[in-house]
């Protein structure tokens, strides 16, 4: 049998343990004939770019890795990691261009100024790197035509989602019709049409729990803000809830190309969620295991509220179909093999 190659997983941001650094590390212990190194920074803050340079400069000399894949979100010290693993192969994870959202999500002069300067440091990241990893074929092709590298470079793997402890997870217990939404508040996001239906609708016995550093403030006792939770308390909402809201709702560049983290994570505990429509199909099906909209409009959003309030009894079925959709598309073996797939070609 040939000789295990050794890849280095390197991990540097604000919060570590972000769903999609999991993802890749649990598809990257799927790889056969590799042996897994994961540096994973400690420190929250700017020490952390520090943290991890050192580490992998000591590693680089006491174990020289085969090859070094750096996850989301790696920009800022990609061009480090590179110089530090010349010679070696790189896999970079761009999940989120830094270019494309300053330039076209809720652009300004200054946004757009910077961009043009990030947006060479950001080619050569790119250009250096040997595989290339994005979420969906829509960005795959996005992130290639605006930089014009190779699309043979890009692979798409899904965002994925932190499984529930049990296969089975509960319909809301709670009596109340509740609604939720965790998020940052990009444009992507949609969060003024989130907020404009939430008070629109304040009159019924329709609840939304709005979790993120949201701008608006709410004139309904139906709408409570949150501006942050640890994972478990977000959990224990998550089952709580009838109805929860993915997106993207924002219609902005970015969003018509992504499926945000939190519809996987929505899908795989069942719920019912409301995703907005991209120009890719990937099997969402309206009112059979999601309810799906169109983006950026204000009147689909609250129609599909209404319909899921008015139609309680049909949620949980649509919840479960959702759950298979998850299972067979964008669960742990699936993303693994898309996975697998970028991982073939870096050996070529």
């Amino acid at each position: 049998m040939p000789t295990p190659k050794t890849i280095c997983h390197i991990v540097c941001y604000r919060d570590p343990d972000y769903v999609r650094g999991e993802v890749i590390a649990r598809a990257l212990r799927t790889q056969q004939n590799y042996h897994i190194v994961e540096l994973k920074n400690k420190y929250k803050g700017p020490l952390r770019y520090f943290e991890i340079l050192l580490k992998l400069i000591a590693l680089r000399f006491r174990k020289n890795p085969d090859v070094y894949f750096l996850g989301f979100r790696g920009h800022e010290i990609a061009l480090f990691v590179r110089l530090i693993t010349f010679g070696k192969k790189m896999l970079f994870d761009s999940l989120v261009s830094p270019t494309l959202s300053l330039r076209f999500e809720s652009p300004s002069p200054l946004k757009s100024l910077i961009s043009k300067m990030t947006f060479f440091f950001e080619y050569l990241i790119l250009h250096w790197s040997d595989v290339i990893i994005v979420d969906t074929e829509i960005h795959r092709k996005r992130i290639s035509d605006f930089f014009n590298i190779s699309l043979k470079k890009f692979h798409g793997v899904y965002v994925g989602a932190k499984v529930p402890n049990s296969h089975l997870v509960p319909l809301a217990n709670d009596t109340r019709f509740n609604v939720l939404f965790f998020g940052s508040f990009l444009p992507l996001h949609g969060g003024d049409i989130i907020f404009e239906v939430a008070e629109e609708l304040k009159a019924l016995p329709i609840y939304f729990t709005l979790v993120g550093k949201c701008k608006f403030k709410p004139t309904s006792k139906n709408i409570s803000v949150i501006d942050w939770l640890e994972y478990s308390a977000l959990t224990t909402l998550i089952e709580k809830s009838s109805l929860c809201l993915g997106g993207p709702f924002g219609n902005t560049p970015q969003s018509q190309s992504v499926i945000t983290g939190k519809t996987f994570q929505f899908l795989a505990f069942a719920k019912a969620t409301i995703i907005g429509k991209i120009e890719e199909d990937v099997g969402f099906k309206d009112k059979t295991n999601c309810l799906y909209i169109d983006q950026g409009c204000k009147a689909s959003l609250k129609q599909a509220i209404l319909w899921a309030y008015n139609n309680r009894s049909a949620l949980g079925e649509i919840g479960n179909q959702g759950r298979d959709l998850y299972n067979s598309s964008f669960s742990d073996r699936a993303i693994a093999s898309q996975f697998q797939r970028a991982m073939a070609s870096e050996c070529k």
